[in-house]
């Protein structure tokens, strides 16, 4: 088993035990729609208020947060853990804005997560992010590795995986 996977299962069971909604994003929903670039970590969208409810179960492995935190891309409300060599970055689901590289100009972040999709991922059973969602959303932050997961999704959908 892969430590993606490990540290995957062990988020998962945690937001489940407090019936919490999420969503997987990043390149770890691409790869749920076909994407096959190296994993980098693992980026979860959760509900700003439900940040504390998991706090006492992560907090050995809490790197930064949660608190307010702006980037170059994101101004989201973030949590950063480290499982067994494994990023995960918590982004706040419906305060969060990002940098639209194709507007030239800081827009909100239209994460829903009454929208997310059931879906299975590194043989994990998970809350998704729709793929036109994020193929919007990676279209318009357009940072390399989005645009190559775009790439790989859309080749994937043809058919043509060699």
């Amino acid at each position: 088993m892969t430590k993606h996977k490990q540290a995957l299962i062990w988020i998962t069971k945690i937001l489940n035990k407090h019936k919490l909604k999420y969503e997987v994003t990043g390149g770890l929903a691409a790869r749920a729609y076909g994407a096959t670039r190296p994993l980098y970590d693992i980026d979860i969208m959760l509900a700003e208020e439900d940040f504390d409810k998991i706090i006492p179960d992560v907090k050995k492995y809490i790197v930064e947060g949660p608190h307010q935190s702006k980037t170059k891309i994101w101004d989201c409300y973030f949590l950063e853990l480290k499982y067994k060599g494994i990023i995960i970055e918590f982004g706040g689901a419906y305060k969060t804005k990002f940098f639209d590289k194709t507007k030239k100009r800081w827009t909100k972040d239209i994460t829903n997560l009454e929208k997310s999709i059931k879906g299975n991922v590194l043989g994990v059973n998970v809350s998704l992010t729709p793929k036109d969602d994020l193929i919007k959303d990676k279209g318009k932050m357009g940072r390399k590795t989005d645009l190559l997961d775009i790439k790989q999704i859309q080749k994937h959908d043809k058919g043509d995986n060699k």
